[in-house]
């Protein structure tokens, strides 16, 4: 019997965890970018139930080369972008399509970044529910450096 109810209540925080992560919302997968030119990175966080304390963001860029990116990569963040709080607000209800709760970060890719693929890092931290459980991601999407 306690063995069923560690697995329910594993379970069960797993579910309110996985209703906590955050999106990448801009720039999208395969977006071309330029070395030295404005990346505006937009980070979305789905409404969900619980509460959650952000404590901090990273953002980081780091090459490929000519071959696919691997995903993110455990303790690859790259050059970093940004390094800070994350305070994601809601947007106006005349937002078309509608907008979950979301921050911009805006930045320059660095020059030295050569032709063919990057991957754009981001590291969340937060702290979640009614017992501040930590909760620790990290997410990428690829993007094409003309």
């Amino acid at each position: 019997m306690k063995l069923f109810t560690s697995v329910l209540s594993a379970f069960s925080f797993g579910s309110v965890a996985l209703g906590q992560f955050v999106q990448i919302g801009a720039p999208t997968n395969m977006t071309s970018v330029i070395p030295g030119g404005p990346i505006s990175v937009r980070i979305d966080r789905p409404n969900f139930q619980s509460s959650a304390l952000e404590i901090a963001l990273v953002i980081g860029i780091s090459t490929c080369g000519t071959g696919p990116c691997p995903g993110p990569v455990d303790g690859v963040i790259g050059t970093i972008l940004y390094n800070g709080p994350y305070n994601p607000q809601q947007p106006p209800d005349s937002t078309i399509p509608p907008l979950p709760p979301h921050q911009y970060f805006n930045g320059t890719v660095p020059d030295f970044l050569p032709s063919g693929y990057a991957q754009l890092t981001v590291a969340h931290f937060s702290l979640v529910g009614a017992a501040n459980g930590p909760l620790f991601e990290t997410l990428s999407e690829v993007l094409v450096v003309a």
